[in-house]
């Protein structure tokens, strides 16, 4: 049975000179790439035991195939995994991954760039620290989430909340920077408004 290899497997140990998904994306779409990983022990997520030492077969981003032993090509990448684990890929349930600095810096202070460049970084860290899935709870992720699914950048798939919505003075009331101009008083949306950081959602008292 053929498995999304982003959703079921990651292999931390692994990762050499670039990501096992990054190997698979070099190949055309009607040939896809072969990745032959010999030599681990596979932990399937559920079992009280590892598995002897086998090997396991990736074409494209699928795992196509598990067994003590497959027949190369020189077409193939061979990756020895020297006796290391193989297991599933971790899920993140509570992330921010626009979020890499103080809530404050990341949305008033620094330039919206830098804020994007720190946020691809962090996506890419959290895949390599195993993590294949990731359910990002506030902030503006999509254009992030946007390039991971493009693979213009490497990332786990992000399952994303969107702004956080908050009463005044509440944890998505975000006034901590002396950059922040209150529309109550200016007239102005919000910074973190308008670009979807967080939304303040008063109501009459329950």
């Amino acid at each position: 049975m053929l498995v999304n290899l982003r959703a079921t497997f990651v292999i931390s140990a692994l990762l050499l000179s670039g990501s096992v998904l990054g190997l698979a994306q070099e190949s055309s779409q009607d040939q896809p790439s072969q990745i032959l990983i010999n030599d681990v022990i596979v932990w399937d997520g559920t079992s009280d035991s590892l598995s002897e030492p086998t090997s396991v077969l990736i074409e494209g981003k699928l795992i196509k195939s598990i067994s003590p032993s497959f027949s190369t090509n020189p077409n193939m990448t061979v990756i020895n995994g020297e006796g290391r684990t193989l297991m599933p890929g971790l899920l993140d349930a509570h992330v921010h991954l626009m979020l890499n600095d103080a809530p404050n810096v990341s949305i008033y202070e620094k330039p919206w760039a830098f804020v994007g460049a720190q946020a691809v970084a962090g996506a890419k860290a959290m895949l390599l620290r195993g993590f294949t899935t990731v359910r990002d709870v506030g902030g503006p992720v999509a254009g992030l989430k946007e390039a991971i699914d493009m693979d213009l950048v490497e990332g786990p798939r992000v399952l994303p909340t969107g702004a956080f919505i908050s009463q005044t003075s509440g944890h998505g009331d975000l006034a901590t920077s002396p950059f922040k101009l209150s529309p109550y008083f200016t007239g102005i949306p919000d910074k973190s408004a308008l670009f979807g950081w967080a939304f303040v959602a008063d109501g009459g008292a329950a």
